[in-house]
């Protein structure tokens, strides 16, 4: 769906974008996963790759590209859960995190208010975050259109946005590696561990 969107949107351009031609989770082709969820089929050829084929895609858990996020303005997550009221939040959410960057978070509804609720602040001073309430049905193509807006604006609007969205992106980095994110971490820990027993 986030391709559809990409490709739509006509967003392919001037982003840095990796998607595998085939799904390194469930080992079909976007052919037939489109055919499985019911997901009109991009028309873009793939793979699209932003590091030179090092399977990326299938190594999530790195903290690498540095260059290709130091020339990005935001990070967009897409994350593993997206359907449903699940909140789970993976690596995948806090690589732009420990990149210091920004991020647009795909995944299932309410996660921003979860990511929060831990401590992280969001972008919803800079832009519209209500798709993190809307519907499984919807929340991807609200994703898409402020994705769409914010590559509309020119080269000076993206300078300031980034400056301005700087306290941010350090607070989050800041939290991460922080002593209260750890204890809050541990506590949750030990309470689930008290439930098992």
């Amino acid at each position: 769906m986030m391709l559809n969107e990409f490709v739509n949107r006509n967003l392919l351009q001037k982003n840095l974008i990796s998607f595998p031609d085939v799904c390194p989770y469930e080992g079909l082709s976007v052919k037939r996963l489109c055919e499985k969820y019911s997901i009109l089929e991009p028309d873009v050829e793939l793979p699209l790759m932003i590091d030179n084929g090092s399977g990326y895609a299938a190594q999530s858990h790195r903290i690498d590209l540095w260059e290709q996020a130091n020339n990005s303005l935001i990070h967009v997550v897409t994350e593993t859960a997206y359907w449903g009221d699940k909140q789970h939040l993976t690596e995948k959410t806090f690589k732009p995190i420990v990149l210091q960057q920004p991020f647009i978070l795909q995944s299932c509804r309410g996660s921003l208010e979860y990511l929060r609720r831990y401590g992280f602040r969001t972008f919803g001073d800079f832009w519209d975050e209500s798709y993190d309430d809307c519907d499984d049905q919807t929340r991807t193509s609200k994703i898409g259109q402020l994705l769409e807006d914010l590559n509309g604006l020119s080269q000076k609007e993206k300078a300031s946005l980034q400056k301005a969205l700087s306290n941010t992106v350090w607070w989050n980095h800041q939290w991460f590696y922080g002593e209260m994110f750890e204890r809050l971490l541990w506590d949750e820990l030990q309470a689930m561990m008290k439930q098992w027993k």
